[in-house]
């Protein structure tokens, strides 16, 4: 029996990070797994030396395979120095090591490979800012908390900013897309904090609220798309004062 990690070592900061991996038996059948990297190949950026424990895979995990990976990382590389409609389907499967028909299996067409990236930087993105969010006492210092993450996020990965604010919107396969979903996930979570600064008279209670999260959403992407067409610097601090100080003396209740 041999253990490939995942995601691949390149990931991983140093010997003992704790990983994911599939284990494969000689059948031929894949086991998860976790263990901890006591050794890596440098020359090949793969191979390990894993000592391994026993896991059981919880019902909502999902162990992706290998293949799937490079694609997108491929992808990811290639939109980085590149505009997406200039993108071909050759070049993401030479990049990736891959055939094309292996693209076509796991994403079906090119946009679909670019609504999974997009469903990945979402995913990682709402694990991060519900983590943020956490101890941050009061809606009105949560929205602030918000908005100044989702600036620093366009503003310190700027594939994800591209590929939210001018890629995806204006096609309509988009909103059937998981990674639609998952930006409805993210509304929601505003509109709670809407919702609670409401309850505990924070916020005015006459304002629509799915109003209110569009223009937060509207001041976000408006401030950050030139500096990210253009790929000049911005600053999240200043950004998210000027939206707050706004924003917060039209919605704070008097009194």
């Amino acid at each position: 029996m041999y253990y490939l990690p995942f995601p691949s070592p390149e990931y991983f900061n140093g010997p003992k990070d704790h990983v994911s991996i599939i284990q494969f038996s000689e059948t031929g059948k894949q086991e998860p797994g976790t263990g901890y990297i006591t050794q890596l190949d440098n020359k090949s950026g793969m191979r390990a030396k894993i000592q391994a424990e026993a896991y059981t895979e919880p019902e909502n995990s999902k162990i992706l395979p290998a293949g799937y990976i490079k694609i997108l990382d491929a992808f990811r590389a290639l939109i980085r120095e590149r505009d997406f409609s200039t993108i071909t389907w050759a070049e993401i499967a030479k990049t990736a090591g891959v055939n094309e028909a292996l693209i076509y299996k796991y994403f079906r067409d090119k946009r679909g490979l670019l609504h999974q990236a997009m469903a990945e930087g979402l995913k990682h993105f709402i694990s991060q800012l519900e983590q943020s969010l956490k101890g941050v006492d009061g809606a009105l210092n949560k929205i602030q908390k918000l908005i100044w993450y989702h600036i620093n996020s366009y503003n310190n990965n700027r594939i994800f900013a591209r590929i939210q604010m001018i890629e995806v919107n204006s096609y309509q396969e988009y909103f059937q897309s998981d990674a639609y979903k998952l930006a409805k996930q993210y509304g929601r979570i505003i509109l709670k904090i809407l919702k609670e600064g409401v309850k505990n008279g924070e916020i005015r209670n006459d304002i629509k609220l799915k109003s209110l999260r569009q223009h937060i959403l509207g001041a976000i992407e408006l401030h950050c798309l030139p500096n990210v067409i253009f790929d000049r610097k911005m600053s999240p601090d200043d950004i998210t004062n000027d939206i707050c100080m706004v924003l917060f003396s039209g919605i704070k209740r008097s009194g």
